[in-house]
């Protein structure tokens, strides 16, 4: 798989497939539908088989309510673990002073993978074609509420025509299925952006702890808050980033082929939530009861009592450990920075974990 076939995503799902799939199977909550999958052929779909990239022409892009907001957030190089080296890396302005924000990526920290991430779409629903809306690029934007502005912060690029954006709608109105993704290019089509977004479906672009070149995981602070950027090489051996993250209710998965890091970096500060309710100290602490427990994959699910986080699994690197809980029970874990990847805190980053009560 090319770094090409991942920042595809799952833009497009053949109809052959959906019409063998007319019988709905009920939606299953992502965190308890992953624990499954490491007994289960689950629903997958390999973006390596899907059209690549084409391209995009005359398109508006539109901002929320008509306004236009081209200028990053900030990005520091407040992390820890190992980096890679970034050049020509700018002085960053004080965001909390009203002085306009910029992307600043000295050193910033990366996670080196000796394996690409794996591929493809679950999360336990069957899609009906019958069910199928197409929309527009703009639409599709007005949909996730979101805004897309890869053209203005990186001039050549350009979005790739020929997309067909798609949601799909119940009769009574409910959208079940939606993920989508947004692929940009350079006119030679030598660099590569992809945006996939998801509110109701998940694209399955794994990261197993183990894919690490390194037994330590390092974050990237970003408008305050610290992020696991992954980069590794494809099967051409090209230079390729990944990054997952929620906001406001929608996954991204944003990945490129041939970018630097300091122009990746510059798109994800524009497009990762602000600060906010992050915790200054960049460590937070949740407790929750465990639901599920999965000693051979090493894996414990639970949710967070607070309200404040959606369901997590815990990805520990010694199935064994994962013996210690039992479905039920109440925990605690403290770890650093947001999930490694949507929805999964991996053990490098866990700094406490306890049983509060059996």
């Amino acid at each position: 798989m090319t770094g090409k076939d991942l920042i595809a995503g799952i833009g497009k799902i053949d109809e052959s497939l959906i019409q063998e799939a007319e019988t709905q199977i009920p939606k299953r909550h992502w965190g308890k539908w992953i624990g499954l999958a490491a007994c289960l052929a689950v629903l997958a779909v390999s973006v390596a088989t899907q059209p690549l990239f084409k391209e995009h022409s005359d398109i508006t892009m539109k901002e929320n309510g008509g306004n236009t907001n081209t200028v990053p957030p900030v990005l520091s190089s407040d992390a820890v673990g190992e980096s890679l080296p970034v050049e020509g890396s700018s002085p960053s302005k004080d965001s909390n002073t009203g002085s306009e924000p910029v992307a600043e990526q000295p050193g910033a920290p990366v996670n080196e993978l000796k394996t690409p991430p794996k591929v493809g779409e679950t999360n336990g629903i069957a899609l009906s074609v019958v069910d199928r809306v197409t929309l527009s690029y703009d639409e599709m934007l007005e949909y996730f509420s979101v805004t897309l502005p890869v053209p203005e912060l990186l001039p050549g690029f350009r979005p790739a025509d020929d997309t067909e954006y798609c949601i799909y709608k119940r009769s009574n109105g409910e959208v079940y299925g939606d993920l989508n993704t947004f692929t940009f290019f350079t006119a030679d089509k030598t660099q590569t952006v992809g945006v996939t977004l998801a509110k109701n479906n998940r694209l399955f672009a794994e990261i197993e702890p183990d894919f690490l070149a390194s037994d330590h995981l390092s974050f990237t602070r970003i408008n305050g808050r610290d992020y696991a950027v992954f980069h590794y090489r494809d099967e051409q051996g090209e230079d390729c980033y990944h990054l997952q993250f929620r906001k406001d209710g929608v996954d991204y998965y944003i990945g490129s082929t041939n970018l630097p890091l300091s122009s990746f970096l510059k798109l994800a500060a524009a497009l990762a939530p602000e600060q906010g309710n992050a915790p200054q100290s960049h460590s937070c602490t949740l407790e929750g009861t465990v639901d599920l427990v999965d000693p051979n994959a090493g894996w414990v699910g639970f949710q967070p009592s607070d309200g404040q986080e959606e369901y997590l699994i815990i990805r520990l690197t010694d199935p064994e450990k994962a013996a210690q809980y039992s479905i039920g029970c109440s925990i605690s874990v403290t770890f650093r920075g947001e999930p490694a990847t949507i929805g999964n805190l991996w053990e490098q980053q866990i700094t406490e974990l306890r049983i509060l009560s059996k």
